[in-house]
């Protein structure tokens, strides 16, 4: 770094000197060997290319000849790659295959190996599966599949069930056995291959627990329809059937007056037994209800739903609940759902969005919600997702486009207007347009692309008005009003109207609904319910509207009926296991999810006997690739197998002449190398490999693990090269990069180019680099370097040197452990280093007076062109014409301090600065898609920036938001639970701290904590004082907070928080009240530095021992500062910007505590306060910056990185090595 003290030591460098790091690329190492596995990089382009090349017959090395005796020239490289077929086809110098597939199937079949897509229709599809299977290219099969999924429906369904089962594609049998258990009523009666189904496979769907049937009855008429298609051969049926159907499910009256005088029935008298059996069940199940002895009765057993209601929370005898009951429409029962993660909440919003169930504000009896939760229905566990923006607790939901939108409400203080929505995706909250009136306790739909609000209490009064948000235009539209005033009101879309059903209207609850048309703008009275409710849950199911629990007027109730607009009636169900009110409900579709709940501990006897599903048991045939579902435990009992020679049906002979018996089966999985030498009756295989290597090879063959030293490694990585074990190589190379130490990575750098493992080099090439200049001083294995590997590093841009006089040093002790063999290379060292970034006295002192430089006359050129060029930049400074002179281009940083925001001009600013150490230079970074910000927050984890609260003049903010450093994008990420202006944020084990600050009304002591994993704040433990303006840092696994204002006075006061006890504990007062005031961990202690003492800004500093709980000064900044932004870089503190007490200001400075000095360095580009600051560290983020269109010329005259390029034609052969 370029730095200067001021008054103590010449400046050397002005203002007119211009230094910045140049721009580099990594080469990337994308070359595999021959006989590795590929991972495609093409692009949708050079894919193109590569067909236009066959089709035109360019550079072709192989003939396919199709059944028509037509040639197609191809590319043997391609097709190998997508297809073990044709590459044991196109094995040595076979050129030439003939193959069974017509001209048409093996144009599309090519087209997808070359461009992995294919026009794909109902005609050809057929052809070119079967051409996929002989071909064995499982991944245009599956692609084929997904085209039939796509293109489902009551025709093809049938079949495709079918040939899934034969080809066992387990996710196309899923889709069609969902098809058909959904829609097979549907399909009865409009489809004309159902009447094509066989016995057998008619028998199989109506006897299957997972058929989707509301009436028993439709069933029959279904099997009276098939036989009527063929009715000489298949009356006989009848009996098989009505075996097979539930005829306890249907109605006595219908029984007797339908099934039993069908003539089918009536005339075959094998039916009689059934049928009599039948009616006195029947009998019996209208006059005695069902007992235990009947529960085996397939009879009667309900099939499974493909749709439940979910009942959630709500108030019951005097207090919130958490009770979660599922109702079973086929079964009609509740059951009771256990929910011991969750707290109690009531007048709540509730909604099902994919595998999730939403739970949205509330009340508790004591505090009105922000929070939101969602139920995994697939997992069955509770987790928080980012809060609303308001507290809302009477809220209404509704789903529509992707969002989630929650509207009105109470926030325990006023009714609400105001509405936000919620994207899964970014798991994020923004207002939306306000609603016209106040509403809560009211309730939504959502019908046509709009969103229907309806009715609600505004703190005054019940309300009649309904109005309809369009998200296109961001605008709410009052509607003709209902008929009733309507709170606590049910509202739902059903068959194109929004029903509006019970409430309350300002004296008694209602049991009257109402239908609203919303192409003739009016309202029409339906029947009234048989008990009249407020504040129940309501919900379409099975074609039914649903009304469940509430508020009858006296008391909680738990009944729920339903309506079929159909009959316009209502109908009596089984009630909740709960009396309720204030509950909401959702219903969870498909029998992935409501089968998890019919297995409930809580689900009635009758389920306990029910059938297994029918789905089959599916086996991969034997030409499919496999997927390996074994277990830990099933790996480690095949390896016992194995070392207890049990089924093996192989013998390996290792290099000592030893026996290893295998399982060729095993062996052929992992490696190609054996899936060849295991072909046909081959059962025997001589290896070069001795037997301790073997050992540990077959246990990572069988278990997926090994033990692993570095004494075993290499010889175990030249096993797996030599048996095409891809996975346990790259399995040996994270073992090495773990191991990474000073005195092997030269070695295993090397290793990696030779080996093309692009990830154990960047590793290695990372390593070297930041490390270089203290490996020369420890390494053992540095000075065993060839001149022209210490030539790579140190002309390498990338090299981390803070002071190229060490890099000097470094060569000195090269040339030293062999004196006579390597004094000559003096001249090509010092041409390779950068003379000009050392100082004038140096390198006339030290470098220029050194015996290997003095007596070579060789060197005398470059000492004299290097003076000159000292000369010059201390007396003229930089000039265009110098810009390409090697000796002065600083190196790449690894690290940058970011700084954000502010206050300038009297305005906050959006602007974001990153400061280049080695070339001592600040860089505009663009941030035209974030807005303004001060007194904020600003923190670096892993590859994000992350800005926390602050004000920008008007707003105190909650919100945050990332910086994705590699793609430069803005987001959004939950917002804090409280606004805070002024906040102190620190990072510690996993989770982002924020704590105190100011939120337009009282400064802070609370404080919370945020885990990126969920995106969810949590409150932790609040301080022992409020402190806004204060800054916090971590040592030790503590968070330290220091100073501040409480908005009395400025703060002299300190404390540490511990969050294994979640406490906070006062510590030694600093020795001055600093508010604004700087805090950072450097070297075990903890920095105080500048601030406001509540007269002047301040540039003293302190440091604290937490060891012996003292303060004590440090030497003054040069510039008194407040407000300012503060970090340690390159192994220094930096102050950056601020305010002195007179203006806001653009300077900085850093401290180094081994001379206990402070150092001026380059000024920001803009003045400003109230900013804040991070570090990104590492070469992949800090060259992405030094490539923006701000850093000076300088930058496009460099060289490119030194990581050198590796051809694939120096790695065909990697194996052999």
């Amino acid at each position: 770094m370029l730095k200067r003290v001021r008054s103590k030591s010449e400046s050397r460098i002005d203002s007119r000197r211009k230094l910045s790091s140049s721009s580099s690329t990594m080469t990337d190492l994308n070359a595999h060997s021959g006989d590795r596995k590929r991972v495609c990089a093409f692009t949708i382009e050079a894919c193109q290319i590569l067909n236009e090349l066959r089709k035109n017959n360019l550079l072709c090395d192989a003939i396919i000849l199709t059944k028509e005796y037509i040639e197609y020239p191809v590319h043997r490289f391609i097709l190998a790659a997508v297809s073990p077929y044709f590459r044991m086809a196109f094995t040595s110098e076979n050129r030439y295959l003939q193959i069974d597939i017509e001209c048409d199937t093996l144009e599309l079949l090519l087209d997808y190996a070359y461009t992995r897509k294919c026009i794909l229709t109902l005609d050809n599809i057929i052809k070119l599966i079967d051409a996929a299977k002989l071909c064995q290219m499982t991944s245009l099969f599956h692609y084929c599949c997904e085209y039939l999924i796509f293109n489902l429906n009551d025709e093809n369904v049938f079949h495709l069930y079918n040939f899934a089962k034969i080809n066992s594609d387990i996710k196309l049998f899923n889709a069609t056995y969902q098809y058909i258990m959904y829609h097979f009523i549907n399909m009865t009666k409009t489809s004309k291959t159902f009447v094509e189904l066989s016995i057998e496979q008619l028998i199989e769907f109506i006897t299957n627990d997972d058929l989707n049937v509301r009436n028993e009855e439709n069933l029959f008429d279904a099997c009276i329809k098939w036989i009527d298609y063929n009715i000489e051969q298949r009356k006989s049926f009848i009996v098989q059937l009505i075996r097979n159907l539930r005829l306890g499910l249907i109605s006595s009256s219908i029984f007797i007056n339908k099934i039993k005088q069908h003539s089918y029935i009536r005339n075959n008298n094998e039916c009689k037994p059934i049928i009599g059996e039948t009616f006195r069940l029947l009998y019996k199940l209208d006059n005695e209800g069902l007992i235990d002895n009947d529960i085996n009765c397939s009879c009667i057993r309900p099939r499974h739903p493909h749709e439940m209601i979910f009942a959630f929370g709500g108030w019951s005898g005097g207090n919130a609940t958490n009770m979660l009951e599922a109702y079973d429409v086929r079964a009609d029962k509740w059951t009771i759902i256990s929910t011991d993660q969750v707290s109690p909440r009531a007048y709540h919003g509730c909604i099902t969005i994919a595998d999730k169930m939403y739970i949205i504000g509330g009340f508790d009896g004591t505090e009105y919600f922000s929070s939101c939760r969602t139920f995994h229905l697939t997992d069955r566990v509770w987790n928080d997702i980012a809060p609303m923006n308001e507290r809302r607790c009477y809220v209404s939901i509704a789903y529509l486009n992707g969002f989630l939108y929650a509207m009105g409400g109470f926030n325990g203080r006023v009714r609400q207007n105001t509405a936000e929505k919620y994207l899964s995706e970014t798991n994020q909250w923004s207002a939306i347009c306000p609603m016209h009136v106040q509403r809560s306790d009211a309730s939504a739909c959502t019908l046509n692309d709009r969103i229907y609000i309806c009715g609600g209490f505004d703190g005054q009064e019940c309300l009649q008005t309904a109005e309809y948000y369009n998200p296109i235009t961001n605008q709410w539209t009052m509607i003709q009003p209902m008929r009733s005033r309507r709170s606590g009101v049910g509202v739902i879309a059903y068959h194109g109207s929004i029903y509006a059903i019970g409430g309350f209207n300002g004296t008694s609850r209602l049991s009257t609904g109402e239908r609203y048309n919303p192409i003739m703008n009016i309202w029409r009275t339906i029947t009234d319910m048989f008990h009249p409710r407020s504040n129940f849950a309501i919900e379409v199911l099975d074609d039914l509207i649903f009304t469940i629990g509430g508020f009858n007027g006296l008391t909680t109730i738990s009944n729920v009926e339903c309506f079929d607009d159909t009959a316009d009636e209502w109908y009596d169900i089984a009630d909740m296991n709960l009396f309720r009110s204030a509950l909401s409900a959702c219903v969870i579709t498909g029998l992935t999810f409501t089968k998890i709940f019919l297995c409930s501990n809580e689900i009635s006897k009758i389920q306990n006997h029910t059938t297994t599903s029918s789905i089959p048991s599916i086996t991969l045939s034997s030409d499919r690739k496999r997927v390996c579902a074994f277990t830990i435990e099933a790996c480690q009992i095949l390896n016992e197998l194995r070392k207890n020679n049990l089924l093996c049906d192989a013998i390996i002979l290792t290099k000592e002449y030893i026996e290893y018996p295998v399982h060729r089966f095993i062996l052929a999985a992992v490696s190609p190398y054996f899936r060849m030498a295991f072909t046909s009756e081959n059962r025997y295989l001589q290896i070069d490999i001795e037997c301790d290597t073997l050992e540990l090879l077959l246990d990572y063959a069988y278990t997926r693990k090994c033990t692993l030293t570095l004494d075993n490694i290499i010889k175990l990585i030249d096993a797996a090269k030599l048996c095409q074990m891809t996975s346990l190589f790259h399995y040996c190379c994270e073992y090495l990069i773990f191991n990474l130490n000073d005195e092997n990575v030269f070695h295993l750098y090397n290793f990696a180019k030779i080996n093309s493992d692009i990830k154990l080099f960047n590793a290695t090439y990372q390593y070297i680099m930041y490390h270089f200049i203290n490996m020369t001083k420890t390494s053992k294995t540095f000075v065993e370097l060839s001149i022209e590997q210490l030539i790579e590093f140190i002309t390498n841009d990338d090299l981390n040197v803070r002071n190229e006089e060490n890099l000097f040093d470094a060569c000195i002790k090269w040339i030293d452990y062999n004196i006579e063999q390597r004094k000559s290379f003096i001249v090509q060292l010092i041409r390779n280093l950068r003379l000009g970034l050392i100082s004038s006295s140096i390198f006339i002192n030290k470098i220029k007076q050194h015996s290997y430089i003095r007596n070579n006359n060789e060197c005398k050129p470059i000492i004299g062109e290097t003076f000159r060029l000292l000369y010059k930049l201390d007396n003229e400074g930089l000039i265009d014409n110098d810009i390409n002179c090697s000796f002065i281009r600083p190196r790449h940083p690894h690290e940058m301090i970011f700084a954000f925001g502010g206050w300038s001009g009297g305005n906050a600013t959006n602007m974001l600065e990153a400061y280049d150490v080695r070339a001592d230079k600040w860089t505009i970074i663009s941030t035209d898609q974030v807005s303004p910000r001060a007194y904020h927050g600003c923190i670096t984890i892993a590859d994000k920036m992350y800005i926390i609260g602050g004000f920008d003049g008007t707003e105190y903010f909650s919100s945050c938001r990332t910086f994705h450093l590699i793609d430069r994008v803005w987001n959004d990420i939950a917002p804090m639970n409280e606004r805070r202006c002024y906040v102190s944020i620190a990072y510690l084990n996993g989770f982002l701290y924020a704590m105190g600050g100011f939120n337009g009304r009282v400064r802070q002591n609370t404080a919370e904590k945020y885990l990126s994993e969920t995106n969810q704040w949590s409150a932790i433990c609040p301080m022992h004082v409020q402190r806004s303006d204060a800054s916090a840092c971590t040592l030790n696994d503590r968070i330290y907070i220091c100073g501040g204002f409480d908005g009395q006075e400025c703060l002299q006061t300190a404390e540490y928080y511990n969050p294994i006890t979640n406490q906070w504990t006062m510590i030694q007062p600093m020795r001055s009240r600093r508010s604004g005031v700087g805090v950072i961990a450097y070297h075990g202690s903890i920095y105080a530095i500048g601030g406001f003492n509540g007269t002047s800004r301040l540039s003293t500093g302190e440091r604290y021992n937490p060891i012996m709980n003292t303060w004590r000064t440090i030497t003054d900044m040069f510039h008194p500062r407040s407000n300012f932004a503060i970090e340690v870089l390159d192994d220094l503190i930096f102050t950056i910007g601020g305010f002195n007490g007179l203006t806001t200001i653009s300077n900085v400075e850093c401290f180094d505590d081994t001379t206990d000095e402070w150092y001026d360095i380059a000024d920001m580009n803009l003045f400003r306060s109230a900013l804040s600051a991070c570090v990104i560290t590492g070469l992949t983020f800090t060259k992405i910056f030094l490539c923006s269109n701000e850093i000076s010329k300088i930058q496009n005259h460099t060289t490119t990185s030194s990581i050198p390029s590796i051809t694939l034609s120096s790695l065909n052969n990697i194996f052999n090595n």
